[in-house]
């Protein structure tokens, strides 16, 4: 029979060993991807990896779930398949990283730099992008579905397809952008910057476009029934590639 004293040194040992088994990451696998830049399918979740350089790294389909990366150097890295999500990612360079098919569904990505990256099929759902820099980045039938992205950097971005229902863009910078059939469904774009910009076949319906800069804005095609259009006023029903007739809306 187990005195008491033995008991509770027992039950202590056995928390411990209970709780080193259940740790979010894996140590080696911290070490593998610091010391040799390569670590496809390690689990980092929930992992303090935050201002690293990783860059040209290859941790493809490897879970970040939870993890610090803010200030992280990913620069070229290949990350297709990777599991950012709620990760806090401020201010971290992915500049032309493969981060197809990527989540970053609720992840803290404010002041990110994702510049020529490509994001294609990736979940940004709920993401927090405040001012991030994605300039020129491939966001092909990528969802940014409630995303916060105001005053961020879009400029020439090629996002085909791409899902932004509902998200906050105010002020965002989509100049020259190919927004082809992409959807802005009820999203907020007021005071954005659509100059030059191709949404062809866009879904605009009910989207807020007041103060937004259409200089050379291609519409051909674009739902806009519902829409606060540039000068406050709203688009009837059946608005298609020109909201031709306005009307107040009731306060």
């Amino acid at each position: 029979m187990l005195t008491l004293p033995r008991f509770s040194t027992l039950f202590f040992v056995l928390i411990i060993i209970l709780l080193n088994s259940v740790m979010a990451f894996e140590k080696e696998d911290i070490k593998l991807l610091k010391n040799v830049n390569n670590c496809p399918s390690c689990d980092l979740s929930e992992a303090d990896i935050s201002g690293q350089e990783l860059s040209r790294a290859n941790v493809h389909f490897a879970n970040f779930a939870n993890s610090d990366l803010r200030q992280s150097l990913l620069i070229r890295a290949n990350l297709h398949d990777a599991n950012f999500t709620e990760a806090k990612l401020q201010k971290a360079n992915f500049r032309g990283a493969n981060l197809w098919n990527a989540n970053f569904s609720r992840a803290n990505m404010q002041d990110i730099v994702l510049q020529t990256a490509n994001l294609e099929s990736a979940n940004l759902t709920e993401a927090i992008l405040l001012n991030a820099n994605l300039k020129s980045a491939y966001l092909v039938k990528s969802v940014f579905v409630n995303s916060t992205l105001n005053k961020a950097k879009l400029n020439g971005v090629v996002a085909k397809g791409a899902d932004f229902s509902g998200a906050k863009m105010n002020k965002v910078n989509l100049h020259g952008a190919e927004l082809i059939n992409t959807t802005f469904f009820e999203a907020d774009l007021s005071a954005a910057k659509l100059d030059m910009a191709n949404l062809s076949g866009a879904n605009l319906k009910n989207a807020n476009l007041h103060h937004a800069s259409v200089k050379g804005t291609i519409f051909q095609g674009a739902n806009l029934s519902g829409a606060i259009w540039i000068n406050g006023l709203q688009c009837p029903p059946g608005s298609i590639s020109i909201c031709r007739n306005y009307f107040v809306i009731d306060q």
